[in-house]
């Protein structure tokens, strides 16, 4: 009767959508895309924005196709090995997860134009590139001395109530928290000294369909305009366990709580790019990447599940599924790039890009979730610098390659710099009459943290992930 008098007195709130769908988190992360392409431009670290010539460029400056002089067909294989270590509550923990797929392909046709005063040729050019690699595997557990995901569920009810379908309701139904001696608030079945693992699986990627034209004027200027289409699929499963629990009054001994997430849907962006020769060792690149547009679609599931002592009739209810629908407008991005050349040694480049992420745009149909989505934005965020360095060295036959990448942190914290993610790359070229053959192995690091839970003291436990990724990308092409 004490259960069911304190649901009678709860404020109602359903409070899923402010809970758990990390809005602006997720915007910014479809917002971050990794300089892709073929194995040659990954090699150089993606420093391309002022080279040309490869079908890279369709996914990067598009008046970079305007440099071929013959068309051109490739396709490029991925195999990415993702490790990931967590020092969670002084505890290590390792998972690796391996994937291959095709992420880029494409071709390019170049026509001669006559009688069209220095105008000396336009190319058109179709492509298919994987702009950001979802696939990863993280794992931590550890011992637990201070407090419980408990105390989370309790806070958040004290503060939302107990919303028909909501995490709070399966709390308390769960006796996961229960009302205090005075039925005036939440308390939680255990304050710590619990074992806690999460395991936490992604899946998905963003693929652009780059649809790009350009122009060469007298071999000295070179503009080119792409349009691009976007399909994002976003996949998040999440496992947490507590066990340990010595909850005295209605002996409650584990929980479980599984969630999982799915984002999908289409955008649109274009770039236009120009690249300026004045003299042959020198080329210099500019570009504007517009705002995508995406249209999205979210479907969050999740069950709080409770064990007891005894270990029968545990409480596993059905699982609750919410539907969300929201629009996201990535930041405009501002590029530009140089490459000297070293006769018929090779090259060298450099590219600066800037994203503002505080001027990612969010809509949906709730004007709350729109403005406090906007607020962290404002607040958590900050404009961006990437910058990637690379060479070639040209061997006869064979082309050695060498780059650097650093992509600046997008959050707007004390010593933000520490989370910048770095890349370095490497990889070799050979080629043979019309076919050409590349690879590249690129190893990308960053450093991040993550709570599993929130509490309004700020005292939740967190882990500190080291990921490193190795990718192997394997591109084989068609000079025609």
């Amino acid at each position: 009767m004490k259960k069911l008098y304190f649901i009678l007195i709860s404020i109602v709130v359903l409070s899923i959508g402010q809970t758990y769908a990390q809005y602006a988190a997720d915007a910014v992360r479809f917002s971050q895309t990794i300089f892709g392409g073929s194995a040659r431009y990954q090699a150089i670290g993606g420093a391309s924005y002022a080279l040309g010539g490869d079908i890279g460029s369709l996914s990067g400056n598009p008046a970079g196709i305007g440099l071929y002089t013959r068309s051109d067909f490739s396709l490029s294989g991925l195999y990415v090995s993702n490790n990931v270590d967590a020092n969670y509550l002084n505890t290590l923990n390792r998972t690796n997860k391996d994937n291959i797929n095709l992420i880029n392909g494409g071709f390019v046709i170049t026509e001669d134009i006559f009688n069209a005063r220095n105008w000396k040729s336009v190319t058109f050019g179709v492509g298919v590139n994987q702009s950001s690699n979802f696939t990863n595997n993280t794992t931590f557990s550890g011992f637990n001395p201070n407090n419980s995901i408990t105390r989370f569920f309790a806070e958040s009810a004290n503060r939302f109530g107990l919303g028909s379908g909501s995490l709070e309701e399966m709390a308390f139904d769960g006796f996961l928290i229960n009302p205090n001696q005075s039925n005036t608030a939440f308390v939680p079945a255990s304050n710590g000294n619990v074992n806690q693992l999460e395991q936490d699986i992604t899946r998905g990627g963003i693929t652009e369909v780059n649809i790009a034209g350009a122009a060469n004027l007298d071999d000295r200027f070179y503009i080119g305009l792409s349009i691009n289409f976007v399909n994002l699929n976003y996949k998040k499963s999440s496992f947490y366990t507590e066990t340990g629990i010595n909850d005295p009054q209605f002996n409650v001994t584990a929980l479980e709580l599984d969630e999982n997430q799915e984002v999908v849907g289409n955008g649109a962006k274009a770039v236009l790019g120009v690249i300026f020769r004045p003299i042959d060792a020198v080329r210099i690149g500019f570009g504007i990447e517009t705002p995508t547009f995406y249209e999205l679609t979210e479907t969050f599931d999740f069950r709080l599940s409770s064990f007891f002592d005894d270990g029968t009739n545990p409480i596993i209810p059905a699982r609750e599924t919410s539907f969300f629908d929201y629009k996201i407008r990535t930041p405009f991005k501002l590029n530009a790039g140089v490459a000297f050349f070293l006769k018929d040694a090779g090259f060298l480049s450099v590219d600066v890009e800037q994203v503002n992420y505080r001027r990612i745009g969010f809509e949906s149909d709730f004007a709350t979730t729109n403005v406090t989505t906007k607020n962290r934005l404002l607040n958590d965020y900050r404009t961006a610098y990437n910058v990637r360095l690379g060479a070639e060295a040209r061997l006869g036959l064979v082309n050695l390659r060498a780059g650097y990448a650093m992509y600046g942190s997008p959050l707007n914290v004390p010593n933000a710099d520490d989370l910048n993610k770095t890349i370095l790359s490497g990889g070799i070229g050979y080629r043979i009459n019309d076919i050409y053959l590349d690879f590249a192995l690129v190893n990308t690091t960053s450093e991040s943290s993550f709570s599993p839970y929130l509490l309004d003291n700020f005292t939740e436990p967190t882990a500190f992930l080291k990921n490193s990724r190795t990718n192997g990308i394997l591109t084989v092409g068609v000079r025609f």
